[in-house]
């Protein structure tokens, strides 16, 4: 387990723990000091948390890899504690082996695909995996660094160009997190989202973090959706993972982006990180070290954490919408799509999106044997020879006659007893000619308090293939129409055939730097404020109206302004250079630890900004020899 480490402006739980002699209760309220009480309720009224200040100090303790970042008023998670060890083998030994047989199972896409990748190009929420590096500026994270600049993702240390095992493992990753979120009204992609879009959440992925001491991966908690700008982006440190272990990356980014959209981690009473039984474990605990690894409501033995994770991000982005029926009223009717002799065979495929809610599917044969063979999500085999397997549905396949009587019900072995949890082509008897129905749905194994798993996080993409003596009278019709098909199986989300976005000119980001600095002329301390306003393309804008105050200054210290701006309560405005406009205050008394700058609005005439979410920083004291 990491030490815990002290971040400016970041309350810790190891900060809060009882003194020794002292019960829990009679620390808060001295622990928790009375001018950190409101952007404590600030933050988590951000972060969506349902319970009391209490019961957060209580979490806090628990965790100390969650804290609440009083800056920003969000609760964040910096996940040290789960860290890897370097350079180890794959998950479990013998617990999966590659699949061979990919006949309704598109492999993964060419690497030199590995930047045009879309699981569902329609929808509105986007979960955007950048690889590529970053520069930013003017969000919640810069409290910690003015710039924090993050290099593409890189086995070689080449930064400026992708070798086709840096493309393969972007890839893998994608397919990995499409499968995570399959069950949700997301898309999955490689692709810089475009102007406008609903939500979204990036994830940078690269380098090591140095800037805040090395994590595994960054986030806000319970951000999704508030804007597109401040809270955002979700780091994740593949030099900290392995390194670049894509198992472990995968893990990480369907983690952290868990975080964001409200999920706490999946813990015991020993351990904030519960690293799994048999061979399942909680995506929000830890993931690397088994196979199956699924969203979780805390069914595991001790489990300390009750969150209902599928209805936490539902509620953010809904459930994916449905292509196929969802009982036998409504079943999506099967066409014969080849025939052998007298043999016919029909492919279809889905997502199991929720436990207890199957795809319904219908077919029309003549009485004789049939066969039923499922394909999932395919495993990928890494650079040190293992295969890691990313399907997170178990299934279970029911065949039904016209009559609703249960003819046949396929529920393979889990990993424990065979090398996937696909279903082997099956025979199957049709009794007698005419209409059957097959339900798919997920399944569990055994007993989640001990070494099994239930059917909750049991979901994502799959394909059906079916063959049975071909009907009387040919490829039947339908009398209702077939739901929408995916132009592609589900089971590898197509790249999308759009092309790479262009920059949108009349959008505006914001970005904002606070610092506080002593004058030895004047004994004295002043506060800087700097904002920059440029369009997306990176071009400054000149002649904005930038309005903004100093909010943590004590009377008298309100700032000379060179742009509009409110400073307690006056308004000031003068002419604005070209994307850079700077406040800076009065001297500060030597009583004065910090200040405190917010930017309110930002207009021109033709421009819209990127967020609705402005930013506000603040800046500490910095002490030096020549400092009192």
């Amino acid at each position: 387990m990491a030490k815990p480490v002290a971040r400016p402006g970041v309350l810790k739980g190891f900060q809060l723990k009882p003194a020794s002699g002292s019960s829990g209760d009679d620390v808060v309220a001295s622990a928790v000091d009375a001018q950190f009480t409101g952007a404590i309720q600030r933050s988590m009224k951000t972060s969506g948390f349902k319970g009391s200040q209490a019961q957060l100090i209580t979490r806090l303790r628990n965790d100390d890899d969650l804290g609440v970042h009083l800056d920003a008023e969000a609760l964040m998670f910096e996940c040290r504690s789960m860290l890897p060890p370097k350079n180890p083998a794959t998950t479990e030994a013998g617990t999966v082996t590659a699949q061979t047989d990919l006949s309704v199972t598109t492999p993964d896409p060419l690497a030199d695909q590995a930047f045009v990748l879309s699981s569902r190009p329609s929808s509105k929420n986007k979960l955007w995996l950048d690889f590529k590096g970053s520069s930013i500026e003017g969000t919640a994270w810069n409290a910690f660094a003015a710039t924090i600049v993050t290099p593409a993702y890189s086995r070689d240390d080449d930064f400026t160009t992708f070798n086709p095992q840096e493309r393969t493992d972007i890839v893998a990753v994608w397919r990995a997190v499409s499968e995570d979120y399959a069950p949700f009204d997301i898309d999955v992609t490689t692709i810089p989202p475009t102007v406008p879009v609903t939500n979204y959440v990036r994830v940078v992925i690269g380098g090591d973090g140095a800037w805040y001491g090395s994590p595994g991966g960054l986030s806000y908690v319970g951000v999704f959706g508030r804007d597109n700008f401040y809270y955002n982006p979700v780091f994740i440190f593949p030099k900290m993972l392995g390194p670049n272990n894509p198992k472990y990356m995968w893990e990480a980014i369907s983690h952290e982006v868990g975080h964001n959209m409200g999920l706490y981690h999946d813990g015991d009473a020993s351990t904030a990180y519960y690293e799994g039984h048999g061979i399942w474990a909680p995506i929000m605990g830890i993931g690397y070290y088994k196979p199956l690894t699924q969203f979780s409501k805390g069914e595991y033995p001790g489990a300390n954490q009750l969150q209902d994770d599928l209805a936490i991000i539902a509620a953010k982005i809904g459930y994916a919408p449905k292509v196929n029926g969802d009982s036998m009223a409504t079943a999506t009717g099967l066409k014969i799509d080849s025939t052998s002799g007298s043999t016919a065979s029909s492919i279809a495929y889905g997502v199991v999106a929720q436990a207890g809610v199957p795809d319904f599917f219908k077919f029309m044969a003549s009485a004789g044997p049939a066969t039923v063979k499922t394909q999932l999500t395919p495993s990928f085999t890494n650079t040190l020879g293992g295969v890691d397997n990313r399907a997170d549905l178990d299934m279970r396949v029911t065949v039904y006659d016209a009559a609703g009587a249960i003819v046949a019900t396929l529920d393979p072995a889990s990993f424990e007893n065979a090398a996937t949890l696909e279903i082997a082509e099956s025979p199957v008897t049709l009794p007698a000619d005419g209409v059957y129905y097959v339900g798919v749905t997920g399944a569990g194994s055994g007993d989640p308090k001990s070494t099994g798993y239930s059917d909750y996080g049991s979901l994502g993409r799959f394909a059906l293939s079916l063959t049975y003596p071909a009907p009387a009278g040919g490829n039947p019709v339908w009398s209702t129409p077939n739901p929408p098909s995916p132009s592609t199986p589900p089971t590898t989300p197509p790249p999308s055939p759009s092309p790479p976005p262009v920059n949108v000119q009349n959008t505006m980001n914001v970005a904002l730097r606070v610092s506080q600095t002593y004058s030895p002329t004047l004994a004295a301390y002043t506060c800087t404020a700097v904002v920059t306003v440029r369009l997306t393309d990176g071009s400054l804008v000149g002649g904005a109206q930038v309005v903004g105050r100093w909010a943590a200054l004590p009377a008298g210290t309100a700032a000379a302004a060179s742009f509009t701006t409110v400073a307690r309560g006056a308004t000031r405005a003068t002419g604005a250079p070209a994307g850079t406009f700077t406040s800076v205050s009065k001297p500060l008394p030597n009583t004065s630890t910090q200040c405190v700058f917010a930017v309110t609005a930002v207009r021109k005439t033709g421009l819209v900004l990127s967020s609705a979410r402005l930013p506000r920083l603040s800046a500490a004291r910095k002490r030096s020899a020549t400092t009192p």
